[in-house]
């Protein structure tokens, strides 16, 4: 999915990633209805997918509330014939309200992905461009979009500079070490003989 996707747009991505089958099935998804609601994928697509817990001056990005609104968002999502399927009579049609209180607020309205006919919906009522208009999404889709890259080989994320230091220093290390000689067996022979020579001479005693 990744290959076909990786390097497309961020909302063609999530979309993908929440309509697919092993994601569905991973994250509980698939278990998720109007009547019992499964917070698993809602939360991780929040946390780790497209947000992150908290903002680069250190607010929370979302709260439990808004855990729960977009969780009932979500709901309606199966697997049939090993594919991701929309069913509308599974989700719950009521109003909801993402980041409330924020400039990014969403809401009060019926919240989803897609229509009975499985067609995307709009922005105004579409999770993934609710989500998508916070304002920390684009630092997180970036990063997201280097690490898919990387994964792909077609670039290399630079590593932390405290863990570059620990594998250079870790060559240096490796460069200075000498290896153990092997001694041979007729070395090993000689230096038998030679220990049973000197002790047997050390047990002799003079003749009188």
């Amino acid at each position: 999915m990744f290959r076909f996707f990786g390097f497309g747009s961020f909302h063609t991505l999530v979309f993908e990633v929440t309509r697919d089958p092993a994601m569905l099935d991973f994250l509980d998804l698939k278990l998720s209805t109007k009547t019992k609601p499964n917070e698993n994928y809602g939360r991780e697509l929040m946390e780790l997918f497209v947000l992150g817990v908290k903002d680069m001056n250190g607010v929370d990005n979302y709260t439990q509330d808004d855990v729960e609104q977009i969780t009932k968002a979500l709901t309606g999502w199966q697997i049939i014939s090993d594919a991701g399927v929309f069913t509308d009579s599974r989700h719950d049609h009521g109003n909801k309200t993402l980041f409330a209180g924020k400039t990014c607020q969403q809401g009060p309205a019926d919240l989803g992905v897609v229509d009975a006919a499985s067609a995307l919906l709009p922005p105004a009522t579409n999770v993934i461009d609710v989500l998508l208009a916070h304002r920390d999404t684009r630092r997180q889709a970036h990063d997201a979009a280097l690490h898919r890259q990387e994964a792909l080989g077609v670039v290399r994320v630079p590593e932390p500079v405290e863990d570059a230091r620990r594998r250079d220093h870790g060559r240096t290390s490796s460069r200075t070490r000498r290896p153990i000689r092997r001694v041979s067996s007729s070395a090993t022979s000689s230096a038998r003989s030679s220990c049973t020579t000197s002790s047997t001479a050390r047990r002799r005693r003079p003749r009188r």
